[in-house]
């Protein structure tokens, strides 16, 4: 992949700073500002930062990898279970509340095995996939390895951010949502397709400080001992994932299910979003049969007040009086349902009306032959092999008996 001006280190946030580096056979990505390396995995660069992995919080570290283990093999046996396959009823539904048209779009958990067609289909100026996972096999779309919570973009140089289903799976929810409000524009749009819950032993276990923390290192190393430190951290960092694995149970404690730290509580996470600089725009619901994800929420950034005309406005406080008329608006969403549904009942009955109707008429149809059977003495087998025998033997119908056959069976 080349070069993108709009990719900065994720580290230190250094713009034009990478240096492409060949290691034997192996390609890397150094940053000459930290002197962070970054691995290029099938052309695609894999920007995620080992030395930040490893001052994670160890149980939330271990919970995290292990939910990622989870997820990638269930990915390999069953893809239809990802949300990238555009013929999924509620990724229809999804698409059709998303604005990307010629917009620069990141889209934040990916995944690493198909094409996410519910952002590359929809004509936006420009996709970057993101995901933590390290890709397999060539990417057969825009990927680059990276985390939630150190977005490798520059500052306000995105249009649209989306986590669909992907929010409730990062490590850090406030660091995430911190990187969102930087990489976005003034009055960028951050897309959500969520779940909530009530139960609060789904709502996982609260960090207790901040999980993840950006720490600029100033660079005092060369290009050999940065490779050098990277190749040491990768061993350690191996290591500690195998010594998770091998207490798989231990390491998913902080686990609610096999795939997330944490599901959210609608209310808090409304604040907690607000608190970062967002408000809700507009709530929608998704429907479906089965499945879990039912809410999608449009979030737009907003600045804590705006001088114009020398007025202060708070649009804050805008977007919580639109965010209510908004919720007003969609609370008739499940009665919009409900009559398409009833529509469409309507219209099987009135297909099943024609074909009773049909029927009704096939069987009056059926009487009047059988009506006329008694006329001649036999069935209607027996009319039609009695006339092939007349033929054969070369017999001539009585005009009289021909005429009244053809007007009872024609």
């Amino acid at each position: 992949m080349l070069f993108d001006s709009m990719l900065v280190c994720p580290t230190c946030l250094g713009e034009n700073t990478f240096i492409e580096i060949q290691d034997k056979e192996k390609q890397y990505w150094v940053c000459e500002a930290c002197a962070g390396v970054f691995p290029i995995y099938f052309g695609a660069p894999y920007l995620v930062d080992l030395r930040s992995l490893l001052e994670t919080n160890p149980d939330y570290l271990a919970a995290w990898h292990v939910s990622q283990m989870n997820a990638m093999d269930l990915y390999r046996e069953n893809d239809s279970a990802s949300v990238a396959h555009i013929e999924r009823d509620d990724v229809q539904q999804v698409m059709g509340y998303m604005d990307l048209k010629n917009k620069i779009v990141l889209d934040i958990g990916s995944g690493i095995f198909n094409n996410p067609e519910y952002i590359t289909s929809c004509q936006a100026k420009k996709v970057f996939c993101l995901d933590p996972m390290a890709p397999e096999k060539k990417p057969e779309f825009s990927f680059i390895g990276g985390m939630a919570e150190y977005l490798p973009f520059a500052d306000k140089s995105i249009d649209v951010v989306t986590y669909i289903t992907s929010l409730d799976h990062v490590i850090d929810v406030d660091s995430a949502i911190r990187e969102v409000n930087r990489v976005l524009k003034n009055e960028g749009v951050l897309y959500l397709w969520i779940g909530f819950t009530q139960d609060e032993k789904l709502q996982g276990v609260p960090p207790k400080q901040p999980l993840l923390s950006r720490n600029y290192r100033g660079n005092h190393e060369s290009v050999e001992q940065a490779l050098k430190h990277y190749s040491d951290n990768l061993n350690s960092y191996q290591s500690r994932l195998k010594e998770y694995e091998s207490k798989f149970e231990e390491s998913s404690a902080l686990l609610v299910d096999k795939f997330h730290l944490r599901h959210f509580e609608k209310e808090h996470f409304k604040e907690q979003i607000n608190r970062h600089g967002f408000t809700l725009l507009c709530e929608q619901k998704i429907h479906y049969v089965e499945g879990g994800y039912n809410d999608f929420w449009t979030v737009r950034k907003y600045n804590q007040a705006v001088h114009e005309g020398g007025h202060d406005i708070d649009l804050n406080g805008m977007g919580l009086q639109l965010n209510q008329i908004n919720t007003q608006i969609n609370n008739l969403s499940p009665l919009k349902y409900q009559v398409e549904k009833i529509m469409e009942q309507l219209n099987q009955l009135n297909q099943l009306n024609q074909l009773n109707q049909m029927t009704t008429d096939l069987d009056q149809q059926l009487q009047e032959i059988k009506k006329a059977m008694p006329i001649f003495g036999f069935s209607l087998l027996g009319v039609k092999q009695e006339l092939q025998s007349l033929l054969q033997k070369g017999v001539a119908m009585p005009k009289q008996f021909y005429r009244s056959l053809k007007k009872r069976f024609t």
